[in-house]
């Protein structure tokens, strides 16, 4: 499984806006967003309104890297540092698109 993300603009998918990365991940989520629901907490929100919330994610798993790296998918599917890398994927979506709508499937 995984997460497809993408951003919308009035109900319609803006299609240079597409991501896609490993649920392997989801426990390392639900610590940095402090949110059972893990990464989903920010699905269908407001660029800028979870722009300061991945902001302080992004953060937080920097300066407390080896917490993360310790949740690394025994599997090898997924990795702190991809779980790292979208989120400041999306820290740019939501600079460039402030008013777009973040959707998780």
């Amino acid at each position: 499984m995984s997460y497809d993300f993408a951003l919308e603009m009035g109900g319609i998918e803006v299609f240079c806006y597409d991501l896609n990365y490993t649920w392997n991940v989801a426990p390392m989520y639900q610590i940095a967003f402090n949110c059972k629901e893990g990464i989903n907490c920010l699905n269908e929100k407001k660029c800028n309104k979870i722009k300061p919330i991945i902001t302080k994610t992004i953060e937080d798993m920097k300066q407390n890297k080896q917490k993360y790296v310790k949740l690394n998918p025994e599997n090898g599917w997924g990795d702190y540092e991809g779980a790292l890398n979208v989120l400041e994927e999306l820290k740019k979506w939501c600079e460039e698109c402030p008013t777009a709508t973040l959707m998780i499937y």
